[in-house]
């Protein structure tokens, strides 16, 4: 069927229905075929209402301005508004993507932030690490290790030693001059190795 022919059936079903609403206003009988017209026109009316929202409507439902929503139509999210109507169902779709692309965005913004973030506290707390070190207030692992290694390989060598220089002394002697013995030798030790440097010095 070519346009002009559905132009021309629109042209007589308006027409038609014209002249069923004018005898109804006039109080006139109707069949029950003009009945069915009528009622197919109101609900074709009603289903056509509900798939429009007017710009005011819009606003009160998103909570935008109406120069807002233009502006979305004009990025694409929706049709432009026809007299301050909107298309409802392409408007509420536009609105869904717009509204998780922003949370997207927000996300996005949010997780580089907080990387900002764990990047200036990094770097500040490198700066307090090296200004405690300049000031002696830090010590590097393999300083320590290299120092305390050196306090336990003392105490190591003269302990391996203590039992040896004891036995020629302690040979048939009584308890209490062998534990006398034992005792000196260990304070002389433990004093020995308390007078290293267990600690190094700050570079």
């Amino acid at each position: 069927m070519e346009p002009q022919d559905h132009a021309l059936i629109d042209r007589v079903l308006k027409r038609d229905l014209v002249n069923i609403q004018r005898r109804v206003a006039a109080g006139e009988t109707i069949s029950n075929a003009e009945r069915e017209v009528l009622l197919r026109a109101k609900a074709d009316a009603t289903a056509e209402g509900a798939q429009k929202i007017s710009g005011e409507e819009l606003c009160n439902l998103t909570g935008l301005t109406d120069k807002r929503h233009r502006q979305l139509a004009k990025q694409g999210y929706f049709p432009p508004p026809d007299n301050g109507i909107y298309d409802l169902r392409a408007t509420f779709a536009g609105l869904v993507k717009y509204y998780r692309e922003a949370a997207a965005r927000k996300v996005k913004a949010g997780t580089l932030d907080a990387a900002k973030l764990r990047e200036r506290e990094a770097k500040a707390r490198l700066a307090e690490m090296e200004a405690d070190e300049k000031e002696g207030k830090l010590i590097d692992v393999d300083t320590l290790s290299a120092t305390m290694g050196s306090v336990l390989t003392a105490f190591t060598a003269r302990l391996s030693n203590f039992g040896d220089g004891l036995a020629s002394i302690c040979h048939n002697q009584p308890g209490d001059f062998v534990a006398g013995r034992v005792n000196d030798g260990l304070r002389a030790m433990l004093k020995e190795i308390s007078r290293m440097p267990h600690v190094p010095k700050p570079k």
